[in-house]
């Protein structure tokens, strides 16, 4: 296919596409403008793109950035340049026709601008018919451009606002603040002086506490130990006397003993002087019935050592249970006393052990030496006159 068989018809193009490149704009840039330039000049073709790829480069256009060239991509590798163009086909034009006027005048017009080997790809998206909506929508882009302008502008309007209002309540929060740390500040100071004035006089008062407790301490502590010295020198004088009375008692109960057994004593002597006359004049009288006199005699004879035996048995029974009732009558007074004088005499605890041991071993010693004294007394003279009877009864004459 050459030159020949077509013819290069100047068209009006876009807006974007009239507006002159940048001077440093890139190849690819430059190939795909001039590409969409050419195929928008090819009669039959209503337009460049989709509708998606027309919007995104009017709305880059009202955003103040380079419209691009909807519809045409460049891809360029070491090799080679390929351009991709996508075209809509205006009905009843045939569309094959179309499309290869598109790919001739697009490659006989890149050629011109790079000498490495370029391909031209041309795909048809859609055909316009007389009954379709125009598919253009710089309108719609327009109005959505207006209300991205506008949003963008009650944006920063809504961003100064808020900008404002953060810093006067960043003013009022720091005056307020500022103000509650003086308060705060102040309530400290008095907080920490009343509380050294209730702690001066808490201390004051307890000062005062300790040295009255110390005293009255010092007086309880004096008054006990007067009681207890007093306490113990009744104790002392109680314990003396409660001695001396027990010994006393331990004296009396010996001299009873004493007595007793002297009067024991006698009353066998009496009985044995009495039955050795008894046995003379029985002698004297009966020498001449020996025979009678000899039974009778024996007899007189078993019937006085028993009753001499008796009688010694009664005397030591009486001198032992009056000798017991004596030390027990001692030994009540001692403890009861002992037992009165032992809580409050606590600083002389070996007054009462030695008292108690005094009135019991004296009044029980002497009681028992004395029933003891008595018994061996009336049983040696018991023996006695068992002895002599016997004697009598082996030799009458």
């Amino acid at each position: 296919m050459t030159d020949q068989h077509h013819t290069v018809t100047p068209v009006a193009l876009p807006t974007a596409l009239t507006e002159p490149l940048p001077d440093d704009a890139t190849l690819a840039t430059r190939l795909a403008r001039t590409a969409a330039e050419t195929a928008s000049a090819v009669h039959g073709v209503h337009g460049l793109g989709g509708i998606a790829a027309r919007a995104a480069d009017r709305l880059r256009e009202r955003l103040g950035q380079n419209a691009g060239a909807p519809g045409v991509r460049v891809d360029i590798t070491d090799e080679r340049t390929e351009v991709t163009v996508a075209i809509v086909v205006e009905y009843p034009e045939v569309v094959t026709r179309v499309a290869d006027a598109v790919r001739t005048q697009v490659e006989h017009a890149v050629t011109q601008l790079s000498d490495a080997p370029i391909s031209v790809d041309v795909r048809v998206i859609d055909v316009h018919g007389p009954f379709d909506r125009d598919t253009e929508p710089a309108d719609l882009i327009d109005s959505a451009a207006d209300a991205v302008q506008g949003a963008a502008a009650a944006t920063k309007d809504a961003a100064v606002r808020a900008t404002d209002a953060t810093k006067d309540a960043a003013v009022r929060a720091s005056d307020a603040t500022k103000d509650a740390a003086v308060r705060a500040a102040e309530a400290t100071k008095d907080a920490a002086v009343r509380t050294a004035d209730v702690t001066k006089d808490v201390a004051g008062a307890a000062r005062d506490a300790s040295v009255t407790a110390a005293d009255a301490t010092k007086d309880a502590a004096v008054r006990a130990a007067d009681a207890t010295k007093d306490a113990a020198v009744a104790a002392a004088e109680t314990t003396r006397a409660a001695a001396d009375t027990a010994r006393d008692s331990a004296v009396a109960v010996k001299d009873a003993a004493v007595e007793a057994g002297d009067a024991a004593a006698d009353a066998t002597a009496s009985a044995a002087d009495s039955t050795a006359e008894a046995a003379g004049r029985a002698v004297d009288a009966g020498r001449t019935v020996v025979e009678d006199a000899r039974d009778a005699s024996r007899t007189a004879a078993d019937d006085v050592a028993d009753a001499t035996r008796a009688a010694a048995d009664d005397v030591a029974d009486a001198t032992r249970a009056a000798a017991a009732d004596v030390a027990d009558a001692t030994r009540a007074p001692a403890d009861d006393l002992a037992d009165a004088t032992r809580a409050p005499a606590d600083d002389v605890p070996a007054a009462m052990p030695a008292a108690d041991t005094a009135a019991d071993a004296s009044a029980a010693t002497a009681a028992r030496d004395a029933a003891d004294r008595v018994a061996d007394a009336a049983d040696s003279a018991a023996d006695a006159i068992a002895a002599e009877s016997e004697d009598r009864r082996t030799d009458p004459a």
